[in-house]
């Protein structure tokens, strides 16, 4: 029964540890900068912005920026290649900073 509660104890901290380190969401593409992902993520946020307010708006930004060659990746710790962009509708009237969000150091 103690081993029981012992195992038990060890899942609970193993989880929490886990979850701790949440994943975030940035956009990447081989090549591109900040200056790319500004202009072309402000693009895609304009075009979401033309349908009524709230219907889908995340998913017509992915789709505008998966047709300009980005993809979108979840790590809990950004490169510095890999760019915050909105992700809910809220974020649409005021996006994030492209460098927002943990990030790893310059080398």
């Amino acid at each position: 029964m103690r081993t029981r509660k012992l195992a038990r104890g060890r899942l609970l901290v193993v989880f929490v540890v886990l979850s701790s380190g949440a994943c975030t969401h940035y956009w990447e593409r081989p090549g591109a900068g900040v200056a790319d992902f500004e202009r072309e993520s402000a693009v895609c946020i304009e075009e979401a912005k033309k349908i009524p307010y709230g219907a889908g708006i995340e998913q017509i930004y992915r789709s505008c920026m998966r047709a300009k060659g980005w993809k979108r990746v979840e790590v809990s710790v950004a490169e510095n290649n890999q760019f915050r962009g909105p992700e809910d509708v809220e974020d649409f009237a005021r996006p994030p900073a492209p460098l927002s969000g943990t990030r790893y150091q310059n080398r």
